[in-house]
């Protein structure tokens, strides 16, 4: 997969993400939810016969970092046995990620990972920002190899982030640096970079002020500032913009 000119190709070809999201894997359980009483393969063979061919995982980089073994009682090992290793204990963290992105490939789906947190940046005082290069390490030479993972959302939610400002937490300059990153460990993965909130927001054009034209936007959302200030990734090739949105199942919204 490589973006062009804004929109996605498989081997030369235009190519359609229809995918869900599955929590979970960054909640105290650190695992998908539904694993308790549902087996992995019943909900990822629900998930394409509704015709989705993608799945997104996000994930936690304290997790990726100590890797332990996932909570015995976040899933049911008679309907998951492929969640245990040859001594029936519960795998690693990183492994359980893998192994789950192997069952989606059985089932035709791919898989794009996502760092999650609450920390309004992509660095917080408990995790620094050369500790998620880190975990971005663990991640990339641990389940590059597996092949239906086909990229990565950088960070979801940065509320309070800028874009374009100039200062020590612009994200474009940010997502620059961890994509590279990314790529330089795995060069395949597309790269997803969310946008930003409103405060301290993007630096735009006064007249596309984003704030005034959508009122009730989603933190996320906010990717004005690369029409200014576009992420400069080294394969342009892996960039792939993914505004943090809901629908109205989730939020009302009203556009003017």
């Amino acid at each position: 997969l490589e973006s062009v000119d804004g929109a996605l190709q498989a081997n030369g070809k235009p190519f359609v993400l229809k995918g869900v999201t599955w929590w979970g894997a960054e909640s105290n359980k650190a695992l998908p939810a539904g694993l308790d009483v549902r087996s992995a393969d019943e909900l990822l063979a629900l998930i394409a016969r509704y015709g989705f061919n993608t799945i997104k995982i996000p994930f936690l980089h304290q997790y990726v970092l100590f890797d332990e073994p996932v909570p015995a009682q976040s899933f049911d090992h008679l309907k998951n046995p492929f969640l245990l290793d040859d001594n029936g204990r519960p795998l690693r963290y990183i492994e359980m990620l893998r192994v789950l992105a192997r069952r989606a490939a059985g089932h035709g789906l791919l898989v794009w990972l996502g760092a999650y947190s609450l920390e309004g940046l992509w660095y917080s005082r408990s995790i620094s920002e050369i500790t998620v290069l880190d975990s971005w390490t663990a991640v990339a030479r641990r389940l590059c190899m597996q092949w239906n993972i086909v990229g990565v959302d950088l960070k979801s939610l940065l509320t309070v982030a800028a874009w374009g400002k100039g200062g020590a937490i612009d994200w474009d300059v940010a997502a620059a640096k961890l994509g590279d990153h990314v790529n330089g460990k795995c060069p395949r993965w597309l790269i997803g970079v969310e946008g930003v909130g409103s405060t301290p927001g993007a630096q735009q054009d006064p007249e596309m002020e984003f704030a005034t034209m959508y009122p009730t936007y989603h933190d996320g959302e906010n990717l004005v500032g690369a029409r200014r200030r576009p992420v400069m990734l080294r394969d342009h090739s892996r960039l792939v913009y993914m505004p943090h949105t809901y629908g109205p199942g989730v939020r009302s919204m009203s556009y003017m």
